[in-house]
């Protein structure tokens, strides 16, 4: 974070320091304080897309879809090659069970962004709740493939497994997973 704010200090009008500071608190699930520093990288650059993305995640995590929606297609506005806006879109629409949207969105991430792992792990998620698991572990291991830290892909992978009755490949992905990520605590 300092780096960023020696960035503000050097150049108080540089959107991008202020995004960076905004996706630190992000990450660290502060989202009032993560939307505060987009919403002052927007003040500072309207045209500034990563920020406009960085308030849907900020608006998604918290379950407020219809401002989330705002900002991803505001980012999408900006900038129709900006795979994350879709990929965000596509986690809202699939919390809303709008199922076809979410993989039309999905699958405009990755004509994009064909190494943006997070789009192949929606799309596992779907198939794997519409029991295509055959096809659900193809996304799942292109997604490790493209990011072997993907903790959702491994979780996602390994509760596919357990469904289909594979318990060792299910064990360790999920061990995997809480490896990666000590918030998920198991995988079925």
């Amino acid at each position: 974070m300092k780096y960023y704010r020696k960035g503000i200090e050097v150049d108080p009008k540089y959107a991008a320091s202020y995004f960076g500071i905004g996706r630190l608190f992000y990450d660290q699930k502060k989202f009032e304080e993560a939307g505060r520093y987009y919403m002052q990288a927007i003040g500072l650059d309207p045209k500034f897309g990563p920020a406009y993305v960085g308030l849907g995640f900020v608006f998604r995590d918290q379950k407020q879809y219809d401002e989330a929606i705002k900002y991803y297609r505001k980012a999408i506005e900006l900038d129709p090659k900006h795979a994350s806006a879709y990929y965000g879109f596509g986690t809202v629409s699939h919390a809303q069970g709008k199922r076809d949207e979410a993989i039309q969105n999905y699958e405009k991430a990755i004509e994009l962004d064909p190494k943006y792992a997070p789009a192949y792990n929606g799309l596992g998620f779907i198939l794997r709740d519409q029991k295509k698991y055959d096809e659900a572990i193809k996304y799942y291991e292109r997604a490790m493939e493209l990011d072997p830290k993907d903790a959702l892909a491994y979780y996602g992978s390994g509760s596919v497994f357990y469904a289909l009755g594979r318990r060792d490949e299910a064990m360790k992905n999920c061990k995997k997973a809480m490896e990666l990520d000590p918030s998920i605590k198991g995988c079925w």
